[in-house]
């Protein structure tokens, strides 16, 4: 027997090839995405969701227990591949090299159209669901900045930063010059850094005065 969705025209029922698996992952995630960003968390419904994609509910609910579950997998789905570039640097790496790639990384999700749209989204679910929200952003930010402020004291501990800073507050002195006013006018609408050549400008200022400022 065949059905029909958005994977294709047909495909015979039963268990699924592996590359079938795959595309009918993203096929979920990449619906679950475009509904939460138009219709915002309280507006989106797995049934609605579901629906957009082709596929019946069970479909999603065999991987993603709840709605909440399926908005966190689409935010680590959105994050996951920016963060390869960093991650495939050498442990070796100077940390300083280290925490640069991983904040270019950093202003350009909060730069991107989508990086925006969902920010929206939490924003506006916070109203009717702060738990969630802040579980769902400590779980997202936590091991990033856990992860920076490791580099940190790694390159003072090196003499590379000065040994009279703290650096949990060079850490988060660190972030809001980085992202803290792409994120804030993006979130007004302001078009900001969307456009990668002035994102990288945008970067290297802000990096030279971190640098000019941390250094023995």
């Amino acid at each position: 027997m065949r059905t029909h969705n958005k994977l294709g025209t047909q495909r015979r029922q039963g268990r699924p090839a592996a590359i079938d698996v795959e595309a009918l992952n993203q096929l979920i995630l990449q619906t679950a995405k475009s509904t939460f960003i138009n219709d915002g968390y309280e507006g989106a419904s797995v049934e609605r969701i579901s629906a957009l994609a082709g596929i019946g509910k069970v479909t999603i609910y065999r991987r993603y227990e709840s709605k909440e579950a399926l908005f966190l997998a689409v935010l680590e789905d959105m994050t996951a591949g920016m963060w390869r570039g960093p991650e495939s640097l050498s442990a070796n790496t100077d940390p300083l090299e280290l925490l640069r790639a991983r904040c270019e990384v950093l202003l350009e999700m909060t730069s991107t159209a989508d990086g925006l749209a969902i920010y929206r989204v939490l924003i506006d679910a916070s109203r009717h669901f702060p738990d969630l929200v802040l579980s769902t952003v400590q779980r997202m930010r936590l091991p990033v900045e856990g992860k920076n402020l490791e580099l940190l004291k790694l390159a003072q501990q090196q003499g590379s930063v000065r040994s009279d800073i703290d650096v949990a507050s060079l850490a988060r002195v660190l972030s809001s010059m980085i992202t803290g006013w792409p994120l804030l006018n993006g979130l007004v609408g302001d078009a900001g850094l969307r456009d990668s050549t002035e994102r990288a400008a945008y970067f290297e200022t802000a990096w030279s005065l971190f640098l000019r400022g941390i250094r023995p």
